[in-house]
């Protein structure tokens, strides 16, 4: 059975207590770190263990909530 279509998420986003999805407002860098790129970036590719590189680039299979701070 196909999944229901949604909206993309925001770049920078919160899950409320109830799972819902709220767009972070703002911009700009947030303590030493950014949303999603538009598909395009320059670094280290970082899988996310082991020391982080200057210049990581997180690089994750399916986008996850659990991954943010």
């Amino acid at each position: 059975m196909p999944l229901d279509e949604s909206a993309p998420l925001p770049d920078a986003f919160r899950l409320t207590e109830a799972g819902g999805v709220v767009a972070e407002r703002g911009g700009g860098n947030r303590d030493g770190m950014r949303g999603v790129s538009g598909g395009r970036a320059v670094g280290t590719v970082w899988d996310g263990t082991g020391p982080q590189p200057e210049d990581a680039v997180l690089v994750v299979r399916t986008l996850d909530p659990a991954l943010a701070p």
